[in-house]
């Protein structure tokens, strides 16, 4: 018989889910001892389906490091290049954009140059950073001379094979 495995979100066959009646497959198994099994109710599997549904998304989410677009309206943004001519050309065009208004996912950016709107997914906007007129020194520090740190050596002592000879003059002796 067909449809007759539980499904991993639900937990029921889609059989039962279905038509509201559990079928014996071919294979024995435990649960085909119960004679009347709980009904679920359409409303359970459903809750359960969501639930399942929404841990996935967590999941992934978490996986993918996922964060939600924080671009609003009056932001400075970059578009991405949707048709690059070639490999080394960028990926973001060197045009800023003004955010004009933004549903959802979707974003209409003004050109200041031609004055045209652009709609694009939040996904091919990047958003500048509007420090312009801070100074990025303020907040870093001279680094600190750091002393190097001394460590322990054995007293060099020369090879046996050059004890037969002097090897340094000592410029101090007088004839």
């Amino acid at each position: 018989m067909y449809n007759t495995t539980p499904h991993s979100t639900t937990g029921k066959t889609p059989t039962e889910l279905l038509s509201g009646k559990t079928i014996r497959s071919k294979i024995p198994s435990i649960n085909d001892l119960q004679t009347a099994p709980p009904r679920i109710g359409d409303g359970e599997a459903q809750d359960r389906d969501v639930m399942m549904k929404f841990k996935g998304k967590i999941s992934e989410d978490h996986r993918r490091h996922a964060k939600a677009s924080n671009i609003q309206e009056g932001d400075q943004v970059l578009l991405q290049n949707l048709l690059p001519s070639h490999k080394l050309k960028t990926t973001f065009g060197p045009v800023e954009y003004t955010v004009v208004n933004r549903r959802g996912n979707c974003v209409k950016v003004i050109d200041p140059i031609s004055g045209n709107t652009y709609e694009r997914n939040i996904a091919h906007v990047k958003k500048l950073d509007n420090a312009e007129g801070e100074s990025n020194t303020a907040g870093i520090s001279e680094p600190q001379p750091t002393s190097t740190l001394q460590r322990p050596s054995r007293p060099m002592q020369k090879p046996v094979r050059y004890k037969d000879y002097v090897a340094q003059l000592s410029t101090d002796q007088s004839p």
